[in-house]
């Protein structure tokens, strides 16, 4: 067993003899071909990932905005866009976010909780107990200075998976707890 040093000095001098033996200068050097080849097989492999579709992935349905009352919305008042540049919706929205609850009781308490007139969206997910809160873009944090990219917009999540169903008490009291973020976030 190798005896410890017993001064500074020392220890200084074991520490640089082991890390000259260490560097090896000729690991550092990459011969630009390499990776040239490199990047030429991952962009031929990423093609033929992503160029045909698995049957796993599923097909996405032909989008649709609507609002609470089933009328079609307005993209713009809720994607973000630059200015001069036409609203874009994410060709994944009604796969992320669902489509607009029909159920009279929750749309009561939704409307409790957030003015109609403030434009916010109510969505459900269709296979599961989630329900999104859409936030009209003059409300939301989404903007150019958070760097937002076209199509972006700010939503929240609650899920009820656990309790099986929604409980009007319990989805008001979500909703209150969404609405308290979504405030403390534009005091920010």
């Amino acid at each position: 067993m190798p005896k410890a040093p017993t001064s500074a000095k020392k220890a200084a001098k074991k520490v640089v003899s082991v890390s000259k033996e260490i560097e090896k200068p000729e690991l550092n050097k990459v011969d630009p071909k390499e990776l040239t080849a490199s990047a030429e097989t991952n962009r031929v492999y990423a093609q033929k990932q992503f160029s045909t579709p698995s049957k796993k992935v599923k097909k996405l349905k032909p989008f649709s905005f609507k609002d609470n009352d089933g009328e079609d919305a307005d993209p713009s008042l809720y994607f973000f866009s630059p200015e001069g540049e036409e609203t874009v919706c994410p060709p994944y929205f009604n796969n992320m976010c669902g489509k607009p609850v029909d159920r009279e009781d929750l749309l009561e308490e939704f409307f409790k909780v957030f003015d109609k007139d403030d434009g916010y969206l109510l969505y459900k997910l269709e296979d599961r107990e989630v329900y999104v809160v859409i936030v009209p873009i003059h409300l939301s944090v989404v903007n150019r200075e958070e760097d937002a990219l076209p199509g972006d917009f700010q939503k929240h999540s609650m899920s009820f998976i656990l309790e099986g169903s929604v409980n009007p008490t319990l989805f008001k009291n979500k909703l209150k707890l969404i609405r308290k973020s979504i405030r403390s976030l534009r005091e920010e």
